[in-house]
């Protein structure tokens, strides 16, 4: 059911569809490390987020840990230090996150949907 109620609104042109879900994380018992995703049911875990066009992480600013930052580039200089939020938008080992509208972007601090919309405009990515 969440996948036809996905591909329906993906259909709509000129509109843009946001998902919030919660994040499950999956432990790999081999590696011991939790790979975080989106919380969806059944099959429709990796489907919707097949579908859209950008998948991003929302963490606390306090919570972006070194390994995200030497990745992402997040440092104190990238980043204002009163953020609270940061939106990743760069896959890593532990979190899932995909941007196809080639934003260019690690991620955003403080995302607002205007900076969200203002990124993608920017990078002609009007899927």
């Amino acid at each position: 059911m969440m996948i036809n109620w996905a591909n329906r609104f993906y259909e709509l042109n000129d509109l843009h569809v946001i998902v919030v879900t919660l994040e499950n994380g999956k432990k790999n018992e081999a590696t011991g490390t939790i790979n975080y995703a989106p919380l969806l049911w059944g099959q429709s875990e990796g489907e919707v987020s097949g579908i859209a066009y950008m998948v991003a992480r929302m963490v606390n600013r306090a919570k972006v840990n070194t390994a995200m930052e030497k990745k992402l580039t997040v440092t104190d200089d990238s980043i204002d230090k009163d953020a609270v939020s940061v939106m990743l938008l760069k896959t890593t080992g532990s979190y899932a996150a995909k941007d196809q509208y080639g934003t260019g972007l690690g991620f955003i601090a403080d995302p607002t949907m205007t900076k969200v919309l203002d990124a993608i405009a920017s990078s002609g990515g009007n899927q």
